[in-house]
């Protein structure tokens, strides 16, 4: 496939007959951007469609201070200016022709989903929101007052919702995405569909479409046509077209300007959604977590890897600092051990390091847990010798019996011996790579299936 060629894509079609649509977005202003076509198909063949903001973006400086035009704001004031961020969808999505009652604020902290997908998953440790100064949901209109920020209960919200409406097709800020509200949410949506599937509560295993919202200054320039970045084509990922009609494209550009507060500060970007079309990454066309060249993949039995190419040479840093330029991972399972492989553009020396995120989703006693092992690797100087570090996570640390690293060239293996391993259902992992403590490169979380 060529980004030239908008004819090789999948054609995203919705079928009015058995279609039920659900976009998850990490802030307000996303869901237009991204999906604002899409919405007013659904709508105009009578299919049901629900909206869901993890967030308010009550946490973008920037724009806050030019609305109340003071250089510093208080807490007061950017929970003000979350709720002038609602009502600005409220307004976009009724020019689209969404109803409020379709509309759901789940009022989480803007730019710190990533974090309660980390640490601040357990009730034990709770998150303090940096801009709103609040440690729970402060906003009267949400989906649950007063809901402690923590990723359980992010969860909590989002198994309740795909319960009720039982969407066949979800839409959700991609796994490639640079902005961590939104690869965060991503790896929510998928912890929580693992969850119901678990349960057997979903009655038909819908179909994800990834948008992308930020990746480098795409999509600029404004122009006709929507397009991949260059970097995300051929093996990384499949892509889908939804072509809109000139009526759609108007009433979308019309939603967009809606979001007057973002318009003040990135208005050129945010009009170079505007084009004739609007691109989503396919995942798993036929199934949930069935065997994918992308990120949820299903593995057959105990003795299986998975492969899977990354993004190359795509930043001035990773261009910059190519032995941390992931190129390639695998995963392997053999019985209870684990192998990690990481593969860079170039070899890299002792001022590299790399972070390896793993959490297990297990079945156990009827109670879904998540197990977490974070570490970081680093090599010596003049030496393929390496060296661990984990990170301590107060509730759920993953048990391992034991650990083994090695390096050789452009690749760095770490074999994991997991006495869990059987009882797992799901594996979320993730790495990044640091030059001198600072940040190269992060892989796209991968969610795995296991028998």
């Amino acid at each position: 496939m060529t980004i030239s060629n908008l004819d090789d894509f999948h054609e995203l079609k919705l079928n009015e007959d058995e279609d039920s649509i659900l976009i998850l977005a990490p802030h307000c202003d996303d869901e237009a951007l991204s999906c604002g076509g899409i919405i007013q198909d659904a709508l105009d063949k009578d299919i049901a469609v629900q909206v869901v903001f993890l967030t308010n973006g009550d946490g973008f400086r920037w724009g806050a201070v030019r609305n109340f035009l003071r250089p510093f704001l208080s807490h007061k004031s950017f929970k003000k200016f979350g709720e002038l961020r609602q009502q600005e969808s409220i307004k976009a999505l009724q020019t689209l022709g969404l109803p409020q009652e379709n509309i759901y604020f789940l009022g989480y902290p803007d730019r710190g989903i990533s974090f309660l997908w980390g640490e601040y998953w357990h009730d034990e440790k709770v998150y303090l929101s940096r801009y709103t100064q609040t440690v729970n949901n402060p906003y009267t209109l949400a989906y649950k007052q007063e809901q402690p920020y923590t990723g359980r209960n992010i969860i909590e919200d989002l198994v309740e919702i795909l319960i009720k409406h039982q969407p066949t097709k979800i839409f959700v800020s991609s796994t490639f995405d640079e902005h961590s509200d939104h690869w965060a949410a991503y790896n929510f949506l998928y912890y929580a569909l693992a969850k119901i599937e678990l349960d057997k509560k979903l009655l038909k295993k819908p179909e994800i479409y990834q948008y992308l919202t930020h990746r480098g200054k795409w999509p600029l320039p404004k122009g006709e046509d929507m397009k991949p970045p260059k970097a995300l084509i051929d093996n990384i990922a499949e892509w889908s077209n939804f072509q809109l009609t000139d009526d759609q494209k108007n009433n979308k550009e019309e939603a967009i300007r809606k979001y007057k507060s973002q318009l003040k500060v990135t208005k050129r970007y945010l009009l170079s959604f505007v084009k004739d079309n609007e691109i989503f990454i396919k995942d798993n066309p036929k199934k949930f977590n069935t065997e994918s060249e992308i990120s949820s993949i299903k593995l057959p039995s105990y003795n299986a890897s998975y492969r899977y190419q990354e993004p190359v040479n795509d930043s001035k840093k990773r261009r910059r600092f190519p032995g941390g330029d992931i190129i390639e991972g695998e995963l392997s399972l053999n019985e209870n051990k684990l192998v990690l492989n990481l593969e860079m553009k170039e070899e890299f020396t002792h001022k590299y390091s790399f972070k390896f995120h793993l959490h297990l989703l297990t079945k156990e006693d009827n109670n879904d847990k998540r197990h977490t092992l974070d570490f970081t690797v680093t090599t010596k100087k003049d030496s393929n010798e390496t060296s661990i570090q984990t990170i301590p996570f107060q509730t759920n640390r993953l048990n391992f019996d034991k650990m083994a690293v090695k390096k050789k060239e452009k690749q760095l293996k770490v074999a994991i011996n997991i006495p869990k391993l059987f009882a797992s259902k799901y594996i979320f992992f993730n790495a990044e790579s640091y030059f001198k403590g600072r940040s190269v490169d992060r892989t796209a979380w991968k969610i795995i299936k296991i028998n």
